[in-house]
């Protein structure tokens, strides 16, 4: 895994964390804005798997566009994915967070 890609999912994971306590205070505006930054990370790091070498995902933080980008090439190789995580995503439209 390239560090772009570990960097993007480890802030993924911090900022579900964070959701998490927030969710604990009731302060749910700011849990459905740090799922939302999870998510956005999440789907950075697919882009950023994708990308050659020197590239960057998009600066968007639009879901939409950003679960629309097309990465088959990262599809297809699962090797890295050993929990079929990224082909769910991409084939139902679902993200599942499984804590």
């Amino acid at each position: 895994m390239s560090a772009s890609v570990k960097y993007r999912l480890d802030i993924a994971d911090n900022d579900i964390e964070t959701a998490k306590a927030l969710l604990k205070t009731g302060r749910y505006l700011y849990v459905g804005f740090m799922c939302h930054q999870a998510i956005e990370k999440s789907l950075k790091a697919v882009i950023a798997r994708a990308c050659a070498e020197g590239e960057i995902p998009p600066k968007i933080h639009n879901l939409t566009r950003l679960a629309s980008i097309d990465i088959e090439p990262v599809l297809l190789d699962t090797t890295q994915d050993k929990s079929g995580f990224v082909k769910h995503v991409f084939k139902t439209g679902q993200i599942i967070y499984q804590a």
